[in-house]
């Protein structure tokens, strides 16, 4: 009875350091295991791309990814994972149905024969008082000779003193201005306009901007701002 007891347990540990040894070669191919949106505003775009990157001789295939709650809406943009390739796993968190605090945990199950799972986490707090319109900066493809301007309307409802006191961006090819629209019985509403500089660098810009309000609890509310500079194309007679 003991020695059947003592060889169940030798085989339970090598199956628990199998699993561990399989859920840690899959870890090391994503940049990060979780991500914290921090506070939204309602409607605002928000989403996050995990990299994985096969470190491996093998082609890797994802079998499948999952998401434990409605509001976290994971997508790849491959299944497939070549040697030496990378994909991304597009994480968005939904800002419409969605308020308060939430969490998910995203499952992402590798395909036999190198069968493996990874948990990922994302938070988030979404605003019922803030409310952005549209939900991201989005200018499209612009060649770089023009630049972009667009116009979002920021809308409170809540603190008759509450103010967006600065908005903070780490690309100099923004410039952003900000008018109070109107303020009145505890709404205040802005208007904020952003401009790409002309001569922008070509290529894809998925970046943000951050407004920094006086709301001592949630001071900082992100932007995305998502488009495509490219050349000026010249045609030759």
């Amino acid at each position: 009875m003991l020695r059947r007891a003592l060889l169940l347990a030798a085989v339970m540990s090598v199956l628990f350091v199998t699993q561990a040894d399989a859920a840690d070669w899959a870890e090391k191919m994503f940049n990060s295991l979780e991500y914290d949106f921090g506070d939204l505003a309602r409607g605002a775009k928000a989403e996050h791309r995990f990299r994985i990157e096969n470190r491996y001789e093998e082609e890797i295939r994802i079998e499948s990814v999952s998401s434990s709650c409605g509001c976290s809406e994971p997508r790849l943009t491959s299944r497939t994972i070549e040697s030496g390739k990378a994909v991304e796993l597009v994480t968005e968190f939904n800002t419409i149905k969605f308020k308060g605090q939430h969490s998910a945990t995203i499952t992402v199950t590798f395909a036999s024969p190198f069968s493996a799972e990874v948990r990922l986490k994302v938070q988030g707090f979404v605003r019922g008082d803030v409310v952005f319109d549209p939900g991201r900066i989005e200018f499209g493809s612009v060649e770089a000779s023009d630049g972009a301007e667009k116009i979002v309307r920021v809308s409170y409802a809540g603190r008759d003193d509450w103010k967006i006191v600065d908005i903070r961006s780490s690309n100099e090819n923004f410039e952003v201005g900000l008018d109070e629209q109107q303020r009145n019985a505890g709404r205040v509403d802005y208007e904020l306009r952003f401009r790409l500089k002309k001569g922008a660098k070509p290529g894809y810009i998925n970046d943000r901007l951050t407004l920094v309000t006086n709301d001592p609890e949630h001071r900082l509310i992100p932007l995305a701002v998502e488009g495509r500079v490219t050349d000026a194309v010249s045609v030759t007679v």
